[in-house]
């Protein structure tokens, strides 16, 4: 039921690539957030009151601005930064997840952009997984938000045990690495390139600080 229903909501939401939140300044999202919030909670607040197994939980407060300006600076823009107003809607098991995910999909004021499957084939690279949808409302403001469907069980980690915060301390660092291209799942092909290019060798790249296994795979040996 929740694969049905991921697939059923992938073919009519928008082509993420075109959506934006429309600025380029920080100033004017965060403004824009804060006026769509309060309509924000209460959609999302009456939705999961409508599903047994379901729990809405929203942050204090919005998205600080001081993660905005560190995401706005490893994307680029801020134009791309959806989760200034987010929640996360705590189900109990996977069919009540596919449940919230049809009727949020289903409601005629809603607009999906995009949503990542991350519980089965996409989790992050910390291992988290959840539904992460980014929509908008119809008829009014076209400020992007979040909504991470997560499972209950998966919650403990974040909350109880000290994942979140180790969470956070690894997700700046790999943003970092996205932006300066050095990012792990592709340093073995820059590592062939760079070894054809220049002649080096392995022990060159050893010297450097290259870890062996990159090497091995990049076949430097």
């Amino acid at each position: 039921a929740y694969e049905t229903a991921v697939a059923s909501v992938r073919r009519r939401s928008l082509t993420a690539a075109s959506v934006t939140q429309g600025t380029e300044s920080i100033a004017e999202l965060v403004a824009a957030a804060g006026r769509v919030k309060a309509r924000f909670d209460e959609q999302m607040s009456s939705l999961a009151d409508t599903i047994k197994g379901a729990r809405y939980r929203p942050p204090a407060e919005l998205k600080k601005t001081s993660r905005i300006v560190e995401k706005a600076f490893c994307q680029g823009t801020c134009s791309r930064i959806f989760d200034v107003v987010r929640c996360m809607i705590v189900v109990d098991d996977m069919n009540i997840a596919a449940e919230a995910l049809s009727r949020l999909a289903a409601d005629s004021e809603v607009e999906i952009v995009r949503i990542k499957e991350r519980f089965v084939r996409e989790p992050t690279s910390g291992g988290w997984r959840d539904c992460m949808i980014n929509g908008r409302f119809t008829g009014g403001s076209p400020h992007v938000w979040e909504v991470q469907i997560v499972h209950r069980e998966l919650l403990v980690a974040r909350r109880g045990l000290p994942g979140h915060a180790i969470y956070n301390c690894v997700r700046v660092a790999t943003e970092l690495l996205e932006k300066m291209g050095l990012e792990k799942h592709d340093r073995a092909a820059r590592i062939g390139k760079l070894a054809a290019a220049s002649g080096e060798t392995a022990k060159d790249f050893r010297d450097k600080g290259v870890e062996a296994a990159d090497l091995v795979a990049a076949a430097c040996f």
